[in-house]
């Protein structure tokens, strides 16, 4: 596919204009399309901004992380929360992991928060503020997980160590006096989340107070899922070459095809397995690559019998909720309210 193809959640909004509707219309809140205009804008910003990047894997992974650090390459500078501490906790696997805490005396739940980065970037530490604000505004207290990365670091290091994190919050909650635990990821964070839930086993955790899985953009089949293989080249935060090139880094050893197995993609997980998640609100934008990931994902839940929640925004691309623009900020609302509902309930 060529720079001039568009994605396939378009394809679905053009073949249906005969016919008056679109198929994803029954997931995006009419009121969307008001913002269309502003965030097809941002998206040729973001485009245009991309266009001189190297290809994947051109740049050592530390090179970009140490960049994102010190708030170059279009990053902003990483500022802690002055509230939130660092605690280490112990992994099954003598490994510790580190989170970053940030406490609310007047919390109804505990959340725990996985970062997105394609499993290579990313940290705690770069969403610090935001995490802070999204636990004021939920009501929760909340912990960031900084799980080992690819590719020094590949499957399951990253899942088992926020598989420690969830461990731990559910006996804390409990010895803190809170019933309920939420888990939220984005985009590979996402991936971690709900292939951690399902590891520990959905029906304990729920016993032990899990009460809800906030998941956005994920990347729920690392085998690549249909709109992300005809995504091609054109990087609108996110391509088809750049979506190979992060799940070879998770995944070294494994072909493509073998990635899909559920044992990697929770995309595949059986429905026995599914049906004994907690209530879920799954969010992406028609304009992802990862479009179909969380498509699939929600219908497989909710045939399964799971409280599946999925909101779609229009002509919003990957990551959109951390955009400055009404699509963005809306979706940032949509998750927060959401978990503010399960912290409170």
């Amino acid at each position: 596919m060529t720079n001039s193809a568009v994605t396939p959640g378009r394809h679905r909004r053009v073949e249906a204009r005969t016919l008056n509707a679109s198929p994803l219309d029954e997931w995006i809140d009419p009121a969307l399309h008001d913002f269309v205009a502003e965030q097809q804008h941002a998206n040729d910003r973001l485009k245009a901004t991309a266009a001189s990047n190297p290809p994947p894997g051109a740049v050592p992974p530390e090179k970009i992380r140490r960049a994102r650090r010190e708030g170059r390459g279009g990053f902003p500078p990483v500022v802690l929360d002055e509230h939130a501490e660092d605690l280490l906790l112990a992994g099954s696997d003598g490994h510790s992991v580190r989170v970053r805490r940030h406490p609310n005396p007047d919390a109804t739940a505990l959340l725990v928060h996985v970062h997105g980065g394609g499993w290579v970037f990313g940290s705690p530490d770069e969403v610090d503020r935001i995490i802070a604000r999204l636990a004021r505004a939920t009501g929760c207290e909340a912990i960031s997980v900084d799980y080992r990365l690819a590719p020094e670091q590949p499957f399951p290091a990253g899942r088992d160590d926020v598989l420690t994190a969830i461990d731990w919050a559910l006996d804390e909650a409990t010895r803190i006096g809170l019933d309920r635990v939420i888990v939220a990821g984005e985009s590979s964070g996402a991936h971690l989340a709900l292939s951690a839930v399902l590891h520990l086993g959905p029906a304990e955790a729920r016993l032990r107070g899990l009460a809800g899985l906030s998941l956005a953009f994920g990347f729920f089949d690392v085998g690549l899922s249909e709109s992300a293989r005809s995504w091609g080249d054109e990087f609108l935060a996110l391509s088809t070459p750049w979506l190979e090139w992060f799940a070879a880094q998770m995944f070294p050893d494994l072909e493509p095809e073998q990635r899909s197995a559920a044992a990697f993609s929770p995309i595949s997980a059986s429905p026995d397995v599914l049906r004994e998640l907690p209530p879920t609100l799954l969010v992406v934008g028609d304009a992802d690559p990862l479009l179909d990931d969380s498509l699939i994902m929600h219908r497989r839940m909710t045939d399964a019998g799971v409280d599946a929640q999925l909101a779609v925004y229009p002509s919003a691309p990957h990551g959109f909720i951390g955009q400055p623009t009404q699509m963005g900020r809306h979706g940032w609302q949509r998750i927060t309210d959401w978990i503010a509902v399960v912290a409170d309930e």
